[in-house]
């Protein structure tokens, strides 16, 4: 697994490989990075070996900065190493939200302007090369935030949740970048915000599974999604810290009892969890039931990251749970 740490306050890149139990190495770390980066997303994408080094696996990210309505491609290498892919001028300064998945039958990115009611869908080729789908109007202009999901796999299916309202609506996405409502839920919290997250598939049902974090009540409740959009409980956690950032991660492990007499079980699916204010990383793997299992705690981390991403993020429009 792979981790970028951005500080945009100093302009500092980090990328920290991180094993199953947790232990990070340093790759690599730049200190000349814009401070103006508005969002850094991972595209899932595999650069094929063969106009690259032989050999290594390249990952792409995607870095956009607002105020100067630019976007530009990176892959990056198993050292942390990068490289220019493709650059982008002219791009909106109002795209709130770019959210990575795999729809047009490849790999690409939803950017999202809350101010037009927009989402624009576009496919990404090896050369980074990104090709218009669609640009659908009329969506909601208060969203504040859309989910990724394998509700619909193998496409990436779209969750809309508006925190005023207290409505979450599950969609799935054709290769046209047609989005059709599965589910409407009304009556949700007010105080979920942005953290909603994908966390793999916990349990026996669904296509997916959410976690929900509330920061006012501190408390964090998974649910299963299936394939219309309904969703099923699946557990609570409470008294959980104020975390400014929760992380998905997909390449933990611990070997967890599956019941008293049982050989224990692996378990790959868990959550960084970091706490700005104590300078906090907590890396946890998750059992079935979404109980969270501390295998590493991490002191004396910076402040100011503003982003922690995980760069290869390859799970989205996969079998449930899958890379």
């Amino acid at each position: 697994m792979g981790l970028l740490f951005y500080d945009g306050i100093n302009g500092v890149g980090a990328f920290y490989s991180v094993d199953s139990n947790g232990n990070m190495t340093l790759l690599h770390e730049d200190d000349g990075w814009r401070r103006t980066w508005s969002q850094i997303v991972p595209t899932g994408f595999f650069y094929p070996p063969d106009n690259l080094t032989p050999g290594v696996k390249h990952l792409s990210l995607f870095f956009y900065d607002a105020q100067a309505g630019e976007g530009f491609i990176y892959n990056h290498d198993d050292a942390g190493k990068m490289t220019l892919i493709k650059s982008y001028t002219g791009l909106r300064h109002s795209w709130k939200q770019i959210i990575p998945g795999n729809w047009g039958g490849t790999r690409g990115l939803l950017f999202y302007d809350a101010q037009a009611g927009e989402g624009a869908f576009h496919s990404i080729d090896a050369q980074g090369n990104m090709a218009h789908i669609k640009t659908n109007s009329g969506w909601p202009k208060n969203l504040v935030v859309i989910v990724p999901g394998s509700w619909n796999p193998p496409q990436t299916g779209l969750l809309f949740y508006d925190d005023v309202q207290g409505v979450g609506e599950f969609y799935t996405v054709d290769n046209q970048g047609n989005i059709h409502l599965l589910k409407r839920h009304e009556g949700w919290r007010h105080t979920w915000y942005h953290n909603i997250f994908p966390v793999g598939l916990l349990g026996n049902t669904g296509n997916q599974s959410l976690l929900f974090y509330d920061a006012p009540a501190r408390d964090g409740t998974f649910y299963n999604v299936d394939a219309q959009g309904n969703l099923s409980f699946v557990h609570q956690e409470s008294g959980w810290r104020g975390w400014s950032q929760i992380i998905p991660i997909f390449d933990v492990s611990k070997a967890l009892p599956k019941a008293p007499g049982q050989e224990p079980v692996l378990f790959r699916n868990g959550l960084l969890f970091y706490d700005a204010g104590n300078r906090v990383g907590e890396f946890y793997v998750l059992d079935t039931q979404g109980h969270p299992n501390l295998i590493q705690q991490k002191q004396g981390w910076r402040e100011s990251w503003t982003n922690i991403i995980e760069t290869d993020m390859l799970m989205l429009g996969k079998a449930p749970g899958g890379r």
